[in-house]
Parts: C-alpha cells; sequence; structure tokens
C-alpha cells in the first residue's frame, strides 16, 4: 500500500472504496472479499484483507440495513434488568437467537414508557428484523406503530388481546395460587396479599390467583396496597402492619406480589422485637428474584421460567420473520414454588 493511501485513509474513516484504492482492485472485488470470499481469487482475497487490516476499515452495518431492508438482529425491551427474571430471559432468548444466526440487541425501559417507546424507535430506526417487549402495562401505541412498519413485535410476560401478536406469558395467576396454596399448607391462619400499583398487570394476575386459592379454601384473603414494589415499600408496610399480625390469633401468611417487597417486609419484621417468623408469620415471594435474596432469612417464592419464556419468545419470532402463513399464538409457561425457612422455619 503506498504512502500517500495511507494518509488518505487516516484522514477520515476509511470507506470501502479507501479499501479498493489501497488494494488496487474494483470495489465490487471488495464487497465479494466481505460477503462471498469463495468468489475471489486468494491471492485477490489476501490483498484486499491486508487493506482492510492496515486502514482499520469496519464495515458500516447501518448502510447494509438500509440496503437490505434489515440487519440480522432482534431486539428486546425490559422493564428492569435488575431483574434477574428479565435476566433469564435475556439470556434465553440470546442463546435461542444464536442458534438461527441473528444478534440480540438489549435495552432496560425502567418501567417507563417514554423511555420504552424511545428504544422502539430506536430499534425501528436500526431495522431490526423484529422486536420482543416485556412491559409492565399498556403499550399499545408503540406497539402498532414499530408494527406498521412492518416489525414484528412478540410480547412477553404481559398479555394484551387488542394487539394482534405472539405472546409468551408465564402463568402469573397460577403464581398467586401456588404461593396462597403453599402458605395455606403451613397452617395459616389467616393471608394477606401485599399489592404493588393495580397498573402492574402481573401483580394483578396474582392477586386474582392468591384471592382464587383463598376461597377454595374458605378464608378471606385482605390486601395491602403499596406505590411501588420496591424493599423501601415492603419495609413501609412491614413497620406499619407487623405488630397487627403478630397479634393475630393465629398464623398470618403474607404473599408478596414481589420479592422485594418480600425482602422489605421481612427486614422490618426481623427488627421487631417478639415476632417469630414463620411462628407467627410467615412470609414468601412471587417472582423468584434472585438480587431480592441477600435476606437475613431465607424467603419462600415462586420461580418463573424465565429462560425458557426468551427462547420461547425469539422461536415465535423467527417463525413470524419467515413466513407470511404465520398465525399469532400465546404460549403459557408455568412457574413453580421454592420453600425455604420463611414459611417453614429452619429445616
Amino acid at each position: 500500500m503506498s504512502d500517500e493511501a495511507k494518509q488518505s485513509a487516516r484522514a477520515a474513516q476509511p470507506s470501502m472504496q479507501d479499501v479498493a484504492t489501497a488494494a488496487g482492485v474494483a470495489l465490487g472485488t471488495v464487497s465479494n472479499v466481505l460477503n462471498h470470499p469463495q468468489r475471489v481469487a486468494e491471492s485477490t482475497r489476501l490483498r484486499v484483507q491486508q487493506a482492510i487490516a492496515e486502514l482499520g476499515f469496519v464495515r458500516n452495518a447501518n448502510a447494509r440495513s438500509l440496503a437490505g431492508g434489515s440487519t440480522d438482529s432482534i431486539a428486546l425491551i425490559v422493564p428492569d434488568l435488575g431483574n434477574s427474571l428479565f435476566v433469564d430471559m435475556s439470556k434465553g432468548a440470546q442463546a435461542e437467537a444464536r442458534e438461527h444466526g441473528l444478534s440480540l440487541l438489549i435495552a432496560s425501559s425502567a418501567d417507563s414508557v417514554a423511555e420504552q417507546d424511545r428504544y422502539l424507535d430506536l430499534f425501528d430506526e436500526a431495522r431490526t428484523q423484529g422486536m420482543l417487549l416485556a412491559p409492565m402495562h399498556d403499550s399499545r401505541a408503540g406497539i402498532e406503530r414499530v408494527r406498521s412498519h412492518g416489525r414484528p413485535v412478540v410480547l412477553v410476560n404481559y398479555s394484551d388481546p387488542l394487539i394482534e401478536c405472539c405472546t409468551v406469558l408465564m402463568d402469573n395467576v397460577l403464581d398467586g395460587y401456588l404461593a396462597a396454596r403453599h402458605l395455606l399448607s403451613t397452617g395459616v391462619g389467616e393471608l394477606v396479599f401485599v399489592a404493588g400499583p393495580e397498573r402492574l398487570q402481573p401483580v394483578r394476575d396474582r392477586q386474582l390467583g392468591a384471592t382464587r386459592a383463598a376461597s377454595e379454601a374458605g378464608v378471606e384473603l385482605a390486601l395491602v396496597r403499596t406505590d411501588a414494589v420496591t424493599a423501601a415499600d415492603g419495609r413501609a408496610v412491614g413497620s406499619e402492619h407487623g405488630a397487627a399480625w403478630a397479634a393475630a390469633a393465629g398464623r398470618v401468611g403474607i404473599i408478596a406480589s414481589t420479592d422485594l417487597l418480600a425482602l422489605g417486609i421481612l427486614q422490618s419484621l426481623l427488627a421487631m422485637p417478639g415476632i417469630s417468623i414463620p411462628g407467627d408469620v410467615a412470609v414468601m415471594g412471587s417472582d423468584g428474584n434472585r438480587s431480592a435474596w441477600e435476606s437475613p432469612l431465607p424467603f419462600s417464592t415462586v420461580e418463573p421460567p424465565g429462560y425458557r419464556m426468551g427462547v420461547e419468545a425469539v422461536r415465535l419470532l423467527v417463525e413470524e420473520i419467515a413466513g407470511a402463513s404465520h398465525e399469532h399464538r400465546t404460549t403459557v409457561l408455568s412457574p413453580s414454588i421454592l420453600e425455604r425457612e420463611s414459611t417453614l422455619g429452619h429445616r
């Protein structure tokens, strides 16, 4: 490569034409080396590859997507990457995407509709082949916007019958049902469901399941609602209600609608003298969030099939991308109980 060619390349980000000039070949030859190397004689291919290395050329993925209409990537938007459900979901989606030769782009909306819309538009503009979306509340407008541009969307952990797209769900009604049944099996006489904001669909479904289990057992389910589902909200609930729970005639079973709420409730109860857990109050979570498990007392919870949800969501998305005969469907996966000391005591 001549010194003049090197200086020209350094002056700006090198282009394919710079590589062609430096290697002394046609622009189409560079394209073939990048995309169809088997079509190029070895000596020419090596010369082009040397020019690419010396210039530091990086192909422009955006330009390729503009030319081809899409990239070889799909996107996943979740509300909280601090929650291990969405971490597991991301891992499953990434593994399945790799099986189909796709890259996975991941973003967290921080449970903000505005931030979620920003990422929907960003991945739409980047011409991803499709998107997986795990919203916590109504996201119809954003979904319809990107779908109108030919971008298929699969909903994960959220159901909306008014949106025509595939959906992968954990059975959150079963989640709440299993939690209540487990507490009832330990002999509690009262059940309390600590719920977050009513706009959160998984929380509403878990409450429905817990209500069903309580009704079957002839037990009333008391409701305590919080503004959010953080550990701080749980500590506030425990501080306000802990003494009354401990003074109840029988054992009280607390179902926290998230593990962060369960963690906060336990922290506040353990700080109160004279309260036995699970002797007076048994506490369990509902979403298997491992980031909340740094608790002074290991607590029971319901574990979601996060990895499998990610896998199934990508399979549905790839199926829709591949064929016009695709029919939208919903896949529902079951959670499982994890029994620990907060409901069973030390074993």
